[in-house]
Parts: structure tokens; C-alpha cells; sequence
């Protein structure tokens, strides 16, 4: 192991204290003048954000982690004045964000990292105008987001990044009126958001990406009122929310998806009074977030979805007065926050969900008289915007390595036909026993699939088989690395999407002289395949061509009577399929 301290410590110590912290990497807008770093988004291990160095206003930047490095990418409202860059997201490498280039208003654009490269999607609403796109967020490698086009008021839009792909997806609220989406969130494949139809008001709403798919999930305050959710967060397959029913005032709510489903978590603050759950984000499966019980003022919360584990974490200032005030990020699977004890005034704090673990940063989160206000991971650096009275908000990062007993220099997943293929390279490891892969559906609970012992330093790889069988649009990744003394840390999450995995169906079942698949996405191309007795023995294999509608036939007449495998290869296939040859 690195001759540094360990992060995690099985005696729940969080931070400790190493000789490297977050290291301003630019002053991009030189002296006490702030640059207002913002939307710090990763893309394939490129820093995105904007800022204003004092003379091209508020525009899209870019990082490697170095001075140099750190470089405007395009001036989009040329001259002084700022393009209003917001929203920045990363879809499939692809990114996204709005822009007002100073003769379209504020639109839709996508960058990849040039000044070339750094276009403007669609015009949606022609003129100088704008359609003013907001909420922007990822899901099934598709762009959604609000936008008006000045027709049909501002509604749910999708993108796949060209000017065709770039459509509505539902006129929520018919003719020129808005239903104003908002809060949107990605929940394993299926979009929530808030809404209002103009009869239920503002309601929580759910889409698939298809007008027929985009629907009210339930009418929590029923009638014209409207609960208003909002600061929608996602653990595994739950949505957690705000919202008001009418009688519990604004508190913390849950869904599965259904009108049944959706339920109140707790009435923090009991009767009609709300607690007002804000700033709710997901940190290693727990929700974190701040309210109010009555009692103790804005403080620090968590829950596991119950209303026995809604608890108050610490009251950090004590008493009625509030001490948990926002910014909350995570840090390699903790939680870093701004709070006030009432006697050191506003600090960044952290905390490991005990009491005892809610303090004032220490280590490399101490950013002293400064507030750590964004944090955004990359293989091998954490970017901050960090805000000190002689720089402002400028641009700082540590090395993701000197949070983990060891030099993690890449740790990255993807989908190989059924299986899942784990790389990870590391350096400086000393006392390193074993790396545990542990596996996640749901993004919350991890168990272990797999053990690989340490050689030292240098490249490995684990195959975690037949992935597809777990009926899941994402698995979670994470390494636990072992040390010879027992002790050991977690690496950061990586996600494996089987989205696109294609879903076969077989019949008739018992068959005679043929069997039909069908796709499950209906999608046309070349399949493989392979049967097998019930020996294993290879009995036919062959591939073929699916129709348009996504269906091939079989010709299984030269089998004898009896049970057979049929085995997919389609390269993102997932099924092995059982049928019997009368």
C-alpha cells in the first residue's frame, strides 16, 4: 500500500489528514474577481465547465487538470458578453448544455471539446427569441429536457445530439399553454419529472421517452391543487421527492412508479407544517438531505426509505438555529456539505451518516476559510470549484489516488455480449492482498461476485458471466480493496448500461418442425445462434436474418424428440432459452 493513510478505517474514521489537498489549478479570472466555476460535468475524463475570465464573460472551458490545460473552448457570444452557458450534461460522451450565441436566444447545443466542434443542435424557436431549454438530463443514451418552441409552450423534448432527433415528446398541457416540466430524473431507465396538465397542477409525471409512455403518476394533492415535487433523487429503482399532500405540508415522498406506490416517507415536521426536504442526493445507497422538524432548525437528515430510518444525522448548530445549509456533494462515496455550528460561521463539512462522523472537513476536503461548492469525479482526479476571498470561485483538484491506499489509475466496465468486463490498472501498491468485485442491481446494496488477488501493481481484469440474466437496465461496480491487515476502501462506483440488450421471446413451446423468436424491441439485424441437448452436446448451430418486425423461424425438424437450449449470441443478446421438440 502507498505510504498514506487509509480513507476508511473499519474503526468508521472518514477523512484523514494526507500531505496533498485540493490544489488551485487556474486562477482563470486572475486576483480576488471571482470566474464563477459552474456545471462541472465529466466526459470521458475531460473537465466541462463554464466560467468568466473577465473578458468572454460566461463560457464553456475545458481540463486536463493542468494550468495550461485549462483552456476556453469556444467564445459562443463573442466579445464581453456571456452566452448564459448552463446546463452542462454528459450523454454517452456526447456533451450537452444551453447557450445564447447573441442571434438565436438561448438554445440547445452539443460540444466536443473544439472550437469546431462546439455547435448549436437545433434553433427550436426560430428568432431571436429562444426556446430556453432546461433541466437537462440523460437517460437511455437520449438528451431530454423543457424547451418552448412558441407553439405549444414549454414542454418535454428529447435529443439524440442532430437537428431531425430533435422532437417533442408530449404536449403535456394542450394547445400554447405550459406544463413546465421540471426536476427531472432519470430512475433506471424510466424519466420522472413534475408537470402540470392544466387540470391537476404541478404533479409528478413519468415518461419512457414516447408520447403514449408520458404519464401522471399520481395526483398527490387531488384536484387543481398542485404538490409540487421537486429535488427529485434516485436510489436503485425508488424515487425519493418532495412534496405536499394538503395535509402534511412539503415532506418526504417515495415512488415505485405506480399511483399506489407513491407514499409518504415521513411527516418530519408532524401536522400541517412542512419540513421541507431539500438539496435530497443519493451517497452509497443513502438519501441524505436537509430539513426542518420543528425543532432543531435546517439540519442534516438521511433515509433508507422508512419511516423508522428518517432520522436526523446531527444537529449541527444546536438548537432552534439552522446548521446544515447546502451544497451537498459527494466525495469518493461520502457526503461534503457548507454548515454553521454558530461558532466558526459557514465551512465545508463532511459526514459518514454518525454522529460522531459529522464534523468539519478535515484532510483533503479542508479547504480552510474557502466553501467547497461542486465536486465531480474522473478516473484520476476530483475537480472542485472551491471559493476563497483571494481567488473567488475558481478551479481546483486532488488526485483521485491519494484518497485510496493505492494509485487506482483507471478502474472502467462494459457489456461483452453477456458478460460484463471489469479493467482496472493501479501503481505504488504495498501490503494489497486481494481486490473484492462487488456487484449492485439496484444501485444501493452490493454483495461480492468475485475475488482477485494482488500482483503487485499493474493491469487486471475480472468477467463478471451472464449479466444479462439479471433483468436490470444498469449494474453497479465497485471495488473493495483488501489490505494483509484486514483493512480496506472502496473505489469509486462504475456502471455497466444493458439497455440496449435485446429481449427474445420463443414460440410455440413444446414446437414440432419450427420455432419463431421474437425481439423484444422489435429491432431487425443478423442473429446467431446455437442448440444444445439436454447433455450440453451441440446439436445446430446457425445464424440468420430477423424481419423488419424483428422475428426469424427455426427449422428444427432434424431433432429428435425432446428438451433443447437455445443459446443467443446476437452480440447484445441475453437469453438462453428452453423449449421442447415434440
Amino acid at each position: 500500500m502507498k505510504n498514506l493513510y487509509a480513507l476508511f478505517f473499519f474503526t468508521g474514521l472518514f477523512f484523514r489528514l494526507h500531505g496533498q489537498q485540493f490544489t488551485l489549478i487556474k486562477d482563470i479570472n486572475p486576483g480576488s474577481a471571482t470566474s464563477n466555476i459552474s456545471y462541472l460535468t465529466n466526459v470521458n475524463n475531460t473537465l466541462f465547465f463554464a466560467a468568466n475570465d473577465g473578458t468572454n464573460g460566461m463560457e464553456l472551458w475545458k481540463s486536463n487538470g493542468t494550468s495550461a490545460g485549462t483552456v476556453l473552448v469556444k467564445d459562443i457570444m463573442a466579445g464581453t458578453g456571456s452566452s448564459s452557458i448552463g446546463y452542462l450534461t454528459n450523454v454517452n460522451g456526447t456533451l450537452f448544455f444551453v447557450a445564447n450565441n447573441g442571434t438565436n436566444g438561448t438554445e440547445l447545443w452539443k460540444s466536443d471539446g473544439t472550437d469546431a466542434g462546439t455547435v448549436m443542435v437545433k434553433d427550436i424557436r426560430s428568432g431571436s427569441m429562444g426556446s430556453n431549454p432546461t433541466g437537462l438530463v440523460g437517460m437511455n443514451g437520449v438528451l431530454y429536457f423543457a424547451a418552448d418552441n412558441g407553439l405549444q409552450g414549454t414542454e418535454l423534448w428529447k435529443s439524440d445530439g442532430t437537428l431531425a432527433g430533435t422532437t417533442i415528446v408530449k404536449d403535456i398541457n394542450a394547445s400554447s399553454a405550459s406544463s413546465y416540466p421540471q426536476s427531472m430524473t432519470n430512475v433506471n431507465g424510466t424519466l420522472y419529472f413534475s408537470a402540470d396538465n392544466g387540470v391537476k397542477g404541478m404533479e409528478l409525471w413519468k415518461t419512457d421517452g414516447t408520447s403514449t409512455g408520458t404519464v401522471l403518476v399520481k395526483d398527490i394533492w387531488s384536484g387543481s391543487n398542485e404538490s409540487y415535487p421537486f429535488d427529485l433523487a434516485a436510489i436503485g429503482n425508488t424515487l425519493y421527492f418532495s412534496a405536499n399532500n394538503g395535509s402534511s405540508g412539503t415532506e418526504l415522498w417515495k415512488s415505485d412508479g405506480t399511483s399506489a406506490g407513491t407514499t409518504i416517507v415521513k411527516d418530519i415536521w408532524s401536522g400541517t407544517n412542512s419540513g421541507y426536504p431539500y438539496e435530497l442526493v443519493n451517497i452509497g445507497g443513502t438519501l441524505y438531505f436537509s430539513a426542518n422538524n420543528g425543532s432543531s432548525g435546517i439540519e442534516l437528515w438521511k433515509s433508507d426509505g422508512t419511516t423508522s430510518g428518517t432520522s436526523l444525522v446531527k444537529d449541527v448548530w444546536p438548537g432552534s438555529q439552522s446548521g446544515a445549509v447546502g451544497n451537498f456533494e459527494k466525495f469518493v462515496n461520502k457526503l461534503v456539505f457548507t454548515g454553521n455550528d454558530g461558532v466558526n460561521g459557514y465551512k465545508t463539512w463532511q459526514s459518514d451518516g454518525t454522529v460522531a462522523g459529522t464534523q468539519m472537513a478535515t484532510g483533503i476536503v479542508d479547504v480552510g476559510g474557502g466553501t467547497l461548492e461542486e465536486l465531480v469525479e474522473t478516473d484520476w482526479k476530483i475537480f472542485a470549484s472551491i471559493n476563497q476571498t483571494a481567488t473567488g470561485s475558481e478551479l481546483w483538484a486532488v488526485n483521485f489516488s491519494v484518497v485510496l491506499p493505492l494509485d487506482l489509475l483507471e478502474f472502467k466496465g462494459e457489456l461483452v455480449q453477456q458478460d460484463a468486463v471489469l479493467n482496472w490498472k493501479t501503481a505504488n501498491e504495498k501490503n494489497t492482498l486481494e481486490f473484492i468485485v462487488e456487484r449492485s442491481v439496484n444501485g444501493s446494496n452490493y454483495e461480492p461476485v468475485g475475488r482477485v488477488a494482488s500482483g503487485g501493481t499493474g493491469n487486471y481484469t475480472y468477467i463478471d458471466k451472464h449479466i444479462t440474466t439479471l433483468k436490470t437496465g444498469t449494474v453497479y461496480y465497485r471495488l473493495r480493496q483488501v489490505d494483509v491487515d484486514s483493512r480496506f476502501t472502496y473505489s469509486k462506483i462504475v456502471t455497466v448500461d444493458l439497455k440496449t440488450v435485446q429481449h427474445f421471446s420463443l414460440y410455440p413451446n413444446p414446437a414440432t418442425g419450427s420455432i419463431n423468436l421474437q425481439a423484444g424491441n422489435n429491432s431487425s439485424g443478423n442473429i446467431r445462434y446455437k442448440i444444445f441437448d439436454g447433455a450440453g452436446k451441440v446439436i445446430l448451430q446457425s445464424s440468420g436474418q430477423m424481419s423488419t418486425n424483428g422475428g426469424i423461424s427455426i427449422d428444427i425438424n432434424t431433432l429428435a424428440k425432446g428438451i433443447y437450449y437455445l443459446d443467443l449470441n446476437a452480440g447484445l443478446a441475453d437469453n438462453t432459452i428452453k423449449f421442447i421438440k415434440q
